[in-house]
């Protein structure tokens, strides 16, 4: 058995190694988290293309409704300003 300063060196290299594989996780984690925004505002785009063709006009107004379910507040901002560009 490994004891007194030994065993202190032991517990601290096995320490270092978790914090270091924490850190590469937490990293990890974010770039996957970018990735996974990436795709959502692609989808949101592609989205926002496909309900244009819903538009109709009335008295000379493009008037849109549409549901759009799933989507968060950030990409629901960025559907709604990329139709709000495309209507004119």
């Amino acid at each position: 058995a490994v004891t007194g300063e030994a065993a202190l060196d032991a517990i601290e290299a096995q320490a270092a190694k978790y914090e270091e594989k924490l850190a590469e996780s937490a990293q990890k984690a974010k770039t996957l988290e970018k990735e996974l925004q990436k795709l959502k505002d692609k989808m949101a785009a592609a989205e926002s293309a496909n309900i244009m063709g819903k538009a109709v006009e009335v008295n000379g107004t493009k008037v849109l409704v549409a549901a759009l379910e799933g989507a968060d507040s950030k990409n629901l901002r960025t559907m709604v300003d990329d139709i709000k560009n495309q209507m004119g």
